[in-house]
Parts: structure tokens; C-alpha cells; sequence
């Protein structure tokens, strides 16, 4: 019974722990989508005429 309950608590923090670990892996995304748009948008030159902080991705 006692190992019940410590699988049952590991499971349970390990359930807790994905929401972050996806939260922060969607930011790493976005960064690095900001980061390959700037990137595309220096080779054809239009980065100093787009305002880049006001893009939403």
C-alpha cells in the first residue's frame, strides 16, 4: 500500500510539472519564430521600415 502511494504522489508531480515545461517550450518557439522573421525580414531589407515590437506571432 505504501508504494501505491508513492507512485500515485511521483505521478502526480510529474502530471504538475508538463504545463510548465509546454508553457515554456511555446515560448521558446515564439523566440525563436521572432528571431528567423527578423532575420528574413533583414535579407530583403524591410526591417528598418517594419515597427518589429509591435508584430504579434
Amino acid at each position: 500500500m505504501e508504494s501505491n502511494n508513492t507512485e500515485m504522489a511521483n505521478i502526480e508531480k510529474a502530471s504538475r510539472g508538463r504545463p510548465a515545461q509546454k508553457r515554456k517550450w511555446r515560448e521558446i518557439e515564439m523566440l525563436k519564430d521572432k528571431h528567423r522573421l527578423r532575420r528574413e525580414l533583414k535579407e530583403l531589407d524591410f526591417l528598418d521600415e517594419v515597427d518589429f515590437d509591435s508584430i504579434a506571432i
